[in-house]
């Protein structure tokens, strides 16, 4: 996934409080629509393949032309029968793009013949936070998404995690080792309703509810391949890919540094 970068200055080391706040910059929803997409290909010889695993197929071979790679996380619109939440799906982070097969790493999507007009694009990574710090403990207590303005109707948001070769702020860069959900899945998130949500689905969430410290509910600092909490953020329907053309929203974090 491509990289836009929303951390503030102030809020890239830690702070002498324990437990704290931090809270991202704004991430307005215009943004996200002018920012470069990592991939996009759209055509009628695109279906989805109900199995094990799931996959999505193109008869023009098109995928590693379009640029998708192993790992990145894809919106999806055109499926008809595509009638759930059509949030955002994860390529298997090996062999997980040929020519004329994405492989994805959940299941539950629905077959679909080709036919219809279908788009796919690897939306960017928009980054909130990083935590350069070698073999810190980071405890996540809370994780709070705030849509301070409602975002374009069919507007899907999820708050994951994943790592920069580095800690400097860059637009353009590429995240990899995305877990695309960890702390607030989309189903979660009304994004065009203001307001404020957690998570009841997500990895966190599950451990948080169970009372144990997994490592879903922490993160590990590193001065390489930084761990970093990002937003994704797309507008795709069943019918076509619509433009953001509103919203605002924030994330903020409870956190424990451990010891």
């Amino acid at each position: 996934m491509l990289v836009t970068d929303y951390r503030r200055t102030d809020l890239r080391s830690s702070v002498l409080e324990n437990p704290f706040w931090i809270t991202s910059a704004v991430v307005r929803g215009t943004e996200v629509e002018a920012a470069t997409k990592g991939a996009s290909i759209t055509g009628t010889g695109i279906a989805a393949v109900n199995g094990t695993p799931d996959t999505i197929t193109d008869t023009g071979s098109g995928f590693v032309t379009a640029g998708f790679l192993d790992g990145d996380v894809i919106a999806v619109s055109g499926f008809t029968t595509e009638t759930g939440d059509n949030d955002f799906w994860t390529l298997a982070s090996s062999g997980g793009v040929a020519a004329d097969t994405l492989t994805l790493v959940e299941t539950g999507l629905a077959s679909d013949a080709a036919g219809e007009s279908v788009t796919i694009i690897t939306p960017n990574a928009n980054v909130l936070f990083s935590f350069p710090t070698a073999s810190q403990y980071i405890m996540v207590q809370e994780v709070v998404v705030e849509i301070l303005t409602g975002f374009t109707s069919n507007t899907k948001i999820s708050i994951g995690l994943g790592t920069l070769a580095t800690d400097s702020v860059t637009t353009g860069g590429v995240i990899t080792n995305v877990d695309l959900d960890r702390f607030v899945a989309a189903s979660d998130i009304t994004a065009g309703t203001a307001g404020v949500y957690s998570s009841s689905t997500s990895s966190w969430a599950a451990a948080k509810i169970a009372g144990t410290w997994s490592t879903s509910r922490y993160i590990v600092g590193a001065a390489a391949t930084v761990p970093v909490v990002y937003a994704a953020i797309a507008n795709m329907t069943n019918a076509a890919p619509a433009a953001i053309t509103a919203g605002e929203m924030r994330v903020h974090m409870l956190i424990r540094i451990k010891p």
